[in-house]
């Protein structure tokens, strides 16, 4: 395999590589097999050979590689490694011909008559002009003596062509032996193969397409010199540039005459090296080259002497002493054309610093030659390095910048970079050579790392060595002095002689207060000198441990005792939005914050009001307003009171008292005692649109001396005139988002919103429009200030009292996660902050003041298509009862009437019962379906279990479906169950059932479910008797908590108006001590009348 055969599979670069390795002898260990070969390369940069291998794939005509060097790519990614094992291979099989060997064989032979071949002189023969004619046609005239395929195979002997192949090889004829003879021009060479010791010329391709006429050794030159043959002289090539080189390469062992002078060429082993030289050509100019030269004896060669041609190596040949010479491997074909034709190179000694820092380096590196030497073009300086250190900054912040000089030169060091070796300078006085530093970078690295190992590190702008904190203070007074001697210093006069306290920096505190607020003076000191607390914020935050105080001294710092501090003070000013007269909702957190400073001062005024918050337990008593038509329940009495403790505290506050327990009374009380002790001013409540007619209900019911004015329906902005003389506006968190421009503009004293959890997304619209309503204080109600996640506490405490509890990124990060986590100690702080703005009590807290029964009856309005549809029905119904009425009389018309009103009292439990052609009503147009689900959703949130009781087992369908999409579970019972027992059992054995639908019919008696203290009766009916039983199935012995029952009533409905019958009813029960019968009995024409009424 020929060089350029390796150097296509492997690639010019690694072969290169890779032939030096081999001619080296740095392949060991060779292991040829039948299609592969592999073997050992040592390598100085390795501890150990690298192990390579190659194989030769004959399907696929591919080579496959493999090698533990880094180098190595993959199988096919051949490196310089496997190229050395290949040409390895190659010398083992087919060895360099020693020089002179063709000679000697021919001295043995016969000899023959010289042939004369045109344009040589033979050595001792003389010049005949041949008599055979010329073969091949051109070339210039004379004695030519072209032998054709037949005369050469006659000096061979008699032979049979290509069957000979079957001949053993002693009796096969020998090849022919071959001389050339070259004619080197200046970008070319020819060369003609003539039979040793002969004149005959041999045409090159009649020659290889004769059988073993030319040996394996000399076909791939055959064959090279096939490829390059002269038109019409079929004897002679002609090659230039790589194809000469690689000609040459493989003449480098064989007998070669240069012509016309039949002078031996030789061949040397040593290559030509390249070397730059920079010479002066005149005071301005000087010139770059490079020349070649022989390492063995510093003899230079230059572009001009001799002929060139690039390869790998390239040759240059010397016709005059008659010597080719290999040239060296590193300078590729590319490069040796490029410096042929531009040997040199003239600048301006303008150009110097340019041509030493960028051009010659990477010619240099390029060619792998010698730099230049720079005494021949200018003054070297070759002094040792004295060096500057200047500094600069304060304490805490030190910035340095090495210099060093070099004679009157000065020079940056740069910090994060290799500084540069050679600096040229102008000529001394302006006048002769210029100068040229030769920097020790060495030393100057090191100076660099003398100040890294303090600790100091590269600046952003790469310019200068930055420290801070305690790094720069070790330096300033330790590092200084540690490094080495003979530097200079420049340090700056304030630091020369710096104050570093003893003591520690600690907090001074006092607390002030008015009526109304609390005004917090901090202060930090050492030895009486203060600092700045943004200058203390500075030092904490870059880790720093000694602060400068106001009097230019430092002093040290603790941070878990200083930084806790300005962290708690930071959270009080936030949530506060002032730093003076601080609202008393920050009581609490001022009040951990002295527990964090020792002896804070606090003055008597501020003492008192502390005190009042601890003891919110005690709160004084307040008396009911007397315009309340109702005796408040002990607990109610103190949540009153509490209010107006919050009301007089100018804050709001969250009533979180358990469901069923009176919030709502509670809060007409405390708008009752407001509206007799201040000027009259208008009160909102925003409720769950089902909730907001049992506000109106229950404040003409127990505080008929506040007007109120219900904000809902589609011709609300008719009653804009009702809402300046009322005291309390109704509305519901849908007309509280759709009404936000004009509930904003409201005067209010109090905004309260009922059932609070609705704000508990602090990102909902709902929460944003209520926290832009403007009052003067703010309340919320819920029995559920938190159903999954503490951001929902701050979120209504955000609305109640803005900033208590900080932002909502601080307090997640600060507050809640650590709860989450675990941390008690937080959880102990954020109930002592919220403590004085939240009650809560559950039922088992006041059930001594509680009855064992707590009824409620809860006025829901109709959904908007509801609504429309229950107008229709009643119109169609109230023409055609009245009518039956007026023909028949009441006793015979009971049927038509209880047809009638069971029709309307469907269209008030839900639209859908109608089971009406043409029509699409959803679980959102029966307005009590969402009231039940409220009360489902705070009973479950509050560990209450509840069971609904209807009369209609279609509407329980109904109520099935919407818990299934919720995912509440529950237990199902109507006429048709058959396991009754089993199911009751399992709902009172299993709390995490919280709900049982229950048929009025098929469970109204005979069960016992004490499991449950919440009874809801979804379709209440005039025969209180049948809901008592209903009702009786949760509150009976056995029973251990108080029951609440809830009978949901549909507003301005059928419904409504049986319930203004019912006391009448009821009383009519107990007189005839019997509840069987007709439903209608003791109903009068006039009953009958108002029940169908509009």
């Amino acid at each position: 395999m020929s060089d350029r055969a390796i150097q296509r599979v492997t690639g010019g670069n690694a072969f290169l590589r890779g032939r030096l390795y081999a001619r080296r002898k740095a392949v060991e260990n060779l292991d040829e097999q039948e299609d592969a070969v592999s073997g050992e390369i040592s390598v100085r940069t390795a501890d150990e050979p690298y192990h390579t291998r190659v194989k030769y794939d004959g399907e696929g005509d591919s080579w496959e590689s493999s090698c533990t060097c880094p180098g190595w790519r993959g199988p096919t990614g051949h490196c310089k490694h496997v190229a050395a094992v290949m040409v390895a291979l190659r010398d083992e099989v087919r060895p360099p011909r020693p020089k002179g060997q063709q000679q000697q064989q021919s001295k043995k032979k016969k000899k023959t008559e010289p042939v004369h071949v045109p344009g040589t002189v033979s050595v001792g023969g003389k010049r005949r002009r041949s008599r055979r004619r010329r073969r091949g046609g051109g070339g210039e005239a004379g004695a030519l003596e072209v032998l054709s395929p037949r005369e050469l195979q006659a000096k061979r002997g008699e032979a049979r062509g290509p069957l000979d192949a079957w001949l053993p090889a002693e009796a096969l004829p020998r090849p022919l032996e071959f001389e050339y003879r070259m004619t080197v021009r200046a970008a070319s060479i020819t060369v003609t193969p003539v039979l040793a010791g002969s004149r005959s010329v041999v045409p090159i391709n009649d020659a290889l397409g004769s059988f073993n006429m030319v040996s394996i050794d000399e076909r791939p030159l055959f064959r090279a010199l096939a490829r390059n043959t002269n038109r019409g002289q079929a004897t002679t090539a002609e090659l230039r540039g790589e194809d000469a080189a690689e000609v040459l390469e493989m003449l480098s062992d064989r007998r070669v005459l240069l012509e016309p002078a039949s002078m031996e060429l030789r061949f040397a082993n040593e290559a030509l090296k390249p070397r730059i030289e920079l010479d002066p050509v005149n005071s301005d100019t000087l010139r770059v080259r490079v020349v070649f030269y022989l390492e063995s004896n510093k003899r230079k060669f230059a572009l001009s002497s001799g002929a060139w041609f690039e390869g790998t190596p390239g040759w240059q040949i010397d016709t005059t002493e008659g010597v080719a010479r290999p040239v060296s491997e590193l300078v590729t074909p590319a490069w040796l054309q490029r410096l042929y034709r531009s040997p040199a190179v003239v600048q301006t000694y303008q150009e110097l610093p340019a041509l030493l820092g960028e051009y010659i380096p990477r010619v240099s590196a390029s060619l792998g030659a010698e730099l230049p030497d720079l005494s021949s073009v200018a003054d070297l300086v070759d002094q040792k390095p004295r060096f500057e250190l200047k500094a600069d900054g304060d304490l805490i912040d030190a910035k340095v910048r090495l210099y060093v000089r070099y004679e009157d030169q000065e020079f940056n060091v740069p910090p994060d970079d290799i500084p540069s070796p050679l600096a040229v300078l102008p000529p001394k006085n302006g006048r002769g050579r210029p100068r040229v530093v030769r920097r020790d970078v060495g030393a100057e690295m090191s100076g660099v790392q003398a100040l890294l190992n303090q600790s100091f590190e590269v600046s952003e702008s790469g310019e200068e060595l930055v420290a801070s904190g305690d790094d720069a203070i070790a330096f300033w007074t330790q590092g200084i002095g540690e490094l080495p001697e003979e530097w200079d210093r420049f340090i700056p006069d304030d630091l020369v002689d710096v104050t570093i306290r003893e003591e520690s920096v600690t907090p001074q505190m006092r607390v002030s207060s008015g009526v109304d607020w609390l005004n917090l003076d901090m202060a930090f000191t050492s030895g009486g000198a203060a600092v700045r607390e943004e200058e203390l914020r500075a030092c904490l935050e870059h880790g720093r441990r000694l602060v400068q105080l106001e009097d230019g001294s430092y002093a040290p710092v603790d941070p878990e005792k200083v930084g806790d501090v300005l962290t708690r003070m930071a959270e009080i000013y936030a949530t506060a939005g002032m730093k003076e007269k601080l609202p008393l909702s920050q009581a609490g957190r001022v009040q951990d914050l002295m527990k964090m400073v020792e002896n804070a001062k606090v003055s008597a005024s501020a003492k008192t009001l502390f005190k009042k918050i601890e003891d919110i337990d005690e709160i004084p008593s307040v008396a009911k307003p007397r315009t309340l038509k109702a005796d408040l329940r002990p607990y109610q009495k103190e949540g009153f009171s509490w209010l107006v403790f919050l009301h007089e505290l100018n804050s709001g506050g969250i009533l979180a008292d358990d469901m069923g327990l009176g919030k709502t009374i509670q809060t007409i009380a405390l708008l009752l005692w407001a509206k007799g002790k201040y000027k009259k001013k208008l009160n909102l409540v925003v409720a769950p649109t089902s909730v907001v007619p049992n506000w109106e209900r229950e404040i003409s019911k127990f505080a008929p001396s506040l007007k109120t004015v219900v904000w809902q329906g589609p011709n609300r902005h008719q009653r804009a005139a009702e809402v300046e003389k009322a005291d309390v506006m109704i509305t519901s968190y849908a007309l509280l988002r759709r009404d936000e421009e004009l509930l904003q503009t409201l005067d209010l004293r109090y905004v309260i919103l009922d059932e609070a959890q609705h704000i508990k997304n602090p990102m909902s619209q709902t929460a944003r429009s209520a926290k832009k309503l403007s009052s003067e204080r703010r309340l919320a109600l819920t029995g559920t200030p938190i159903e999954n996640r503490l951001s929902e506490l701050w979120s209504i405490f955000d609305f109640v009292s803005p900033g208590l509890l900080g932002q909502l990124k601080a307090f997640e990060e600060r507050i809640a996660r650590p709860i989450d986590r675990g941390d008690m100690e937080t959880a102990q702080r954020l109930r002592a902050t919220i403590k004085p703005f939240v009650m809560r009590r559950v039922k088992s807290d006041v059930a001594a003041d509680l009855p064992d029964k707590i009824e409620q009856e809860m006025i829901v309005p109709l959904a908007e298509e509801q609504a429309k549809l229950y107008k229709q029905i009643l119109r169609q119904v109230r023409k055609s009862v009245l009518s039956e009425v007026e023909k028949q009389g009441i006793s015979k018309s009971q049927i038509q009437i209880l047809a009638a009103l069971t029709r309307l009292r469907q269209v008030a439990c839900d639209p859908r019962l109608m089971k009406l052609p043409d029509t699409d009503f959803e679980a959102e147009d029966s307005g009590k379906l969402g009231a039940l689900l409220e009360i489902i959703d705070e009973a479950i949130d509050g560990g209450h279990r509840v069971l609904v009781f209807s009369q209609f087992v279609t509407m329980l369908t109904y109520i099935r479906e919407a818990l299934d999409a919720d995912g509440i579970s529950y237990e199902y019972l109507d006429g048709s169950t058959k396991d009754r027992l089993d199911k009751v059992d399992r709902f009172n054995d299993d709390p995490s059932v919280p709900v049982f639908l229950i048929s009025l019919k098929a469970g109204g008696t005979g069960l016992n479910l004490t499991g449950a203290d919440t009874v809801v009766h979804f379709d209440p009916w005039w025969n209180p008797a049948v809901e008592d039983q209903a009702t009786d199935r949760a509150h009976r012995i056995g029973q251990t908590k108080n029951v609440n029952v809830y009978k949901l009533i549909a507003a301005g409905t059928v419904e409504e108006k049986i319930l203004e019958l019912s006391a009448k009813k009821r009383q009519l029960v107990s007189n005839v001590l019997s509840t069987e019968g007709s439903p209608l009995k003791g109903l009068t024409k006039a009953d009958v009348e108002n029940l169908v009424s509009e």
